[in-house]
């Protein structure tokens, strides 16, 4: 058993380190962290060599790709065989990789409830879950996603389906559970696992159960999703062949 951690970085210098560290804390020496930096302009890539150590993958990427394609960039370096989404400013508990994982024996994907936290480490809202009264099902998370990705956790064989990433699709986490919903075993934990950090470069309405996209945005952005129903049918096809 081996653990993949895929992280997309840009100028996140001011909290990478600590994130880096509160999963250096929990994964074996044949795990990985696997890195991919969006032409960061600030010292994020410097700070990220500094820490030193053989299990962190750094990817440089040579001109700017946007979120979506540099956690796709990460995902296609992964060598374990459960996959574990993280963002750069967040912290994980001292537990998420182990409860993850006793979850990650009976179901393909998880994904964990968070905390809210401020730059200052103070709790704004204490669950996500509560919020947006998250939890299964394929028709609610098409309509509405709760899966978040810095919560999202799975197996290996997830990628056979969900890469490559289609090129419009409005974010890689609706895509993980799109796919989840549709052909694996899904579950929701109730504790949680991860601290979010919201700060004046991350804040989305959306984490806070407001979205700011008009009602034919909104739907596009499921279009988006649903009209790629018959690709993974497809791929889901070619690894039973």
């Amino acid at each position: 058993m081996s653990i993949s951690v895929c992280v997309a970085t840009y100028n996140g210098e001011k909290y990478i380190t600590e994130q880096i560290n509160s999963i250096l804390n929990q994964i074996g020496n044949y795990d990985q962290i696997v890195i991919s930096d969006d032409c960061s302009t600030d010292k994020t890539c410097e700070i990220v060599k500094a820490v030193g150590d053989s299990r962190i993958i750094l990817i440089e990427n040579k001109e700017t790709i946007g979120v979506i394609r540099n956690f796709e960039k990460s995902l296609e370096r992964v060598k374990g065989n459960y996959i574990f989404l993280c963002d750069q400013d967040d912290i994980w508990k001292p537990d998420k990789v182990k409860v993850c994982l006793e979850y990650l024996n009976i179901y393909d994907i998880v994904v964990s409830d968070c905390e809210i936290i401020d730059e200052k480490e103070n709790v704004v809202l204490g669950s996500y879950f509560s919020r947006r009264k998250s939890g299964k099902g394929f028709f609610k998370n098409l309509w509405a996603n709760t899966y978040l990705g810095c919560c999202i956790a799975f197996k290996k064989e997830i990628l056979d389906i969900a890469l490559p990433f289609p090129s419009d699709i409005p974010m890689h986490d609706i895509w993980f559970g799109f796919i989840g919903e549709a052909f694996f075993k899904t579950h929701f934990i109730e504790e949680q696992l991860v601290s979010y950090r919201m700060h004046n470069q991350n804040i989305s309405p959306t984490t806070v159960g407001i979205s700011p996209h008009n009602l034919f945005s909104r739907l596009g952005f499921r279009w988006n999703i649903a009209k790629y129903f018959p690709l993974i049918i497809y791929r889901k096809w070619k690894t039973w062949s």
